[in-house]
């Protein structure tokens, strides 16, 4: 996220994936150069026994629009030649519930309607790790109907690790909810009330959908 240190670790090795103990620096650099991200070595960004160093990044107050991988290189010098290495980083921008269809929903007597929505990021991205999404009737509604969600009861935690440039996103940005008809006789139309609320490291937000329950 914007203003939120990230810390980038590298482990170095030899040709034959053995562990180098003596310290050796490692360079990084920023494969775009963007206003505000700042890079710094922890240290001298030498090695330690383990062959481990660490970086940290900040990244930019906002992110550009368009652009939220941030590619993050490193080198070193091994064998009378550069050893390089690389990996990327997705910068995230503040939440946002979007794509809510249909919106208003109908819910048939002794039936279910499913609502699509999605959870994401100004550059439609996936939120940070420890995002939650929880989605719950309003008021009365409760006595009514009934509301599940497909979004993952841990919340994306490890599930955006190890996302690169060009994955498909959908699984951890687009979700449905549905509603199901309890038993109870209505003589009338009713209006109903669902929120979306999304506790997440990019913000906060909620987004009220609304229905209406037909009576038979």
């Amino acid at each position: 996220n914007p203003e939120e240190q990230v810390d980038v670790y590298a482990q170095l090795g030899d040709k034959y994936y053995n562990i180098i103990v003596e310290p050796q620096p490692i360079y990084f650099s920023l494969d775009e150069n963007l206003d505000g991200a700042i890079m710094n070595d922890s240290d001298d960004g030498s090695t330690d026994d383990r062959g481990m160093t660490t970086v940290a990044y900040w990244p930019p107050d906002q992110v550009p629009a368009g652009n939220s991988w941030i590619k993050i290189k490193g080198r070193t010098n091994g064998d009378g030649e550069v050893v390089r290495d690389s990996c990327y980083a997705l910068i995230t921008d503040l939440s946002r519930i979007v794509n809510v269809d249909p919106d208003p929903f109908t819910l048939p007597s002794g039936g279910t309607a499913v609502v699509d929505y999605s959870v994401e990021d100004a550059n439609g991205m996936p939120l940070a790790s420890g995002t939650q999404v929880s989605v719950s009737l309003v008021g009365d509604a409760d006595t009514l109907a009934s509301v599940t969600t497909d979004f993952p009861e841990g919340g994306l935690n490890d599930l955006t690790k190890g996302i690169q440039p060009g994955d498909d996103f959908s699984s951890l940005t687009d979700y449905t909810f549905t509603i199901t008809r309890d038993e109870g006789v209505i003589n009338n139309d009713i209006d109903i009330s669902v929120k979306i609320e999304v506790v997440s490291p990019n913000g906060d937000v909620t987004r009220t959908v609304t229905g209406t329950v037909q009576s038979p």
